[in-house]
């Protein structure tokens, strides 16, 4: 009796065994399939970007040289770009974009695009483009601080009296933050726009905001030219 026990147990034993063992095998196979599906994602990616680099260097490429007043085939001397010619450049970067649409990169052909928008003076176009980008990289990416001040310099370059003035708020709010990191260079502008308009107590205020240079530190690039400005006051 005891020994057709002890078979059922060893029998139970072993179809256990064997049910254990195809679950591990399940899941074996399914984490080797979820290693080769990630492999499979990361080489993906690196083509994706891979593409995404190439078209951005090569719309790159054709910005410099317009903007350096010289065409890409051409060996005639450099001139001014023309209207033509920063529409070359929209659709190049535009083109990319929508190539490149899934990329970490696309924010940046439309930074590209925006420039290339207001080169053409379609300014609220390129305000409106502009804070589709700060929508998508948000306040985490680096450049963020720079598009920021952009965009709120595009505003202060427009033909609409409501967006100027919003520019101009955008304008003075990042100029009195002493924490960020576009701070002096929109102080330096803020100076410009108020000279400009001849108000020049205003301008003085905002070139003093340009902080001299700490010794033993690179100081700002725009300390001495808003001293300049200030001695003529």
């Amino acid at each position: 009796m005891s020994t057709v026990q002890d078979l059922i147990a060893f029998g139970t034993q072993e179809v256990r065994s064997f049910r254990y063992s195809i679950h591990i095998a399940i899941l074996c196979v399914a984490m080797l399939g979820a290693g080769v599906s990630y492999l499979g994602f990361q080489y993906y990616i690196e083509q994706r970007e891979q593409r995404a680099h190439q078209a951005f260097a090569e719309a790159a490429t054709l910005y410099e040289q317009i903007r350096a007043g010289k065409q890409p085939s051409s060996t005639e001397p450099a001139s001014t770009p023309t209207i033509v010619d920063w529409q070359e450049v929209e659709l190049a970067f535009k083109a990319g974009h929508a190539q490149n649409s899934g990329s970490y990169l696309a924010p940046y052909f439309l930074v590209f695009q925006v420039e290339a928008i207001a080169q053409q003076g379609r300014i609220e176009e390129a305000v409106a483009l502009l804070s589709t980008v700060l929508k998508q990289i948000t306040v985490a990416s680096p450049f963020y601080p720079q598009f920021e001040l952009k965009r709120a310099l595009l505003q202060l370059d427009s033909d609409s009296a409501q967006m100027m003035q919003e520019g101009l708020q955008n304008v003075e709010r990042i100029a009195g933050d002493t924490d960020h990191q576009m701070h002096e260079t929109a102080a330096y502008f803020l100076g410009e726009y108020y000279w400009a308009q001849e108000d020049f107590a205003k301008a003085g205020d905002a070139y003093r905001l340009v902080r001299a240079p700490v010794p033993g530190q690179l100081g700002s690039e725009w300390y001495a030219l808003a001293q300049e400005k200030v001695a003529q006051l």
